[in-house]
């Protein structure tokens, strides 16, 4: 390089971390408001998927009515995802993507009941794939 180059680098590198130090206070404020004014949340998106999945798996769909279900169900998940963050004011997040100190709230029940879902429905739903399958063998 030449020197010239090399004292403008210097520069700019100088102007950077000076922009850089300048802004930190004001990128830490509003991550700090950010933080305390916006609420966050769970969801457990397998368990909502799976009890969809039993849903299906027990009743007698044929594959172009599974297709069918399955895209419905697809566009009722995200649009009630939707409402609910809505509802809730909050930031819903995965939960097994969650690595926090403390609970978060978790709306999956919320989110099972609005999908006519449950733990127990599912619960229901594998026991009776389960006797199909047993009765078939």
């Amino acid at each position: 390089m030449k020197p010239v180059h090399i004292i403008l680098s210097s520069m700019l590198c100088a102007a950077f971390s000076a922009g850089a130090v300048l802004a930190a206070p004001t990128v830490l404020e509003r991550f700090s408001k950010f933080t305390s004014e916006s609420k966050l949340a769970v969801l457990n998106l397998n368990e909502v998927v799976e009890a969809n999945e039993a849903a299906l798996a027990a009743g007698d769909l044929r594959d172009e009515e599974l297709m069918l279900e399955a895209k419905r169900f697809a566009l009722n998940l995200q649009s009630e995802i939707k409402a609910l963050q809505m509802d809730c004011s909050c930031t819903l997040l995965v939960s097994s993507a969650v690595i926090a100190p403390h609970t978060l709230p978790d709306y999956t029940d919320e989110l099972l009941a609005r999908l006519n879902l449950s733990h127990a429905k599912k619960q229901t739903d594998l026991r009776r794939i389960s006797e199909r399958i047993r009765g078939a063998s």
